[in-house]
């Protein structure tokens, strides 16, 4: 988590893509994932810089 705020920090990035699911990961994994991104990454991110729009990844709660 930490090194994805940092990277965008470094980069002034203007937008972040991940990616949640690999091959044949189950969905199960793969939501896990995203949840745990959208509860605990994405809240950080916005916090970084609040004016920047990071958006909402699809399937977020």
């Amino acid at each position: 988590m930490e090194q994805t705020v940092e990277r965008v920090r470094a980069l002034d990035a203007g937008g972040v893509v991940n990616l949640f699911c690999f091959g044949g990961m189950p969905h199960e994994v793969a939501q896990r994932s995203l949840d745990t991104y959208v509860d605990q990454v994405l809240p950080k991110l916005r916090a970084t810089d609040p004016h920047r729009d990071l958006g909402v990844p699809t399937g977020a709660r």
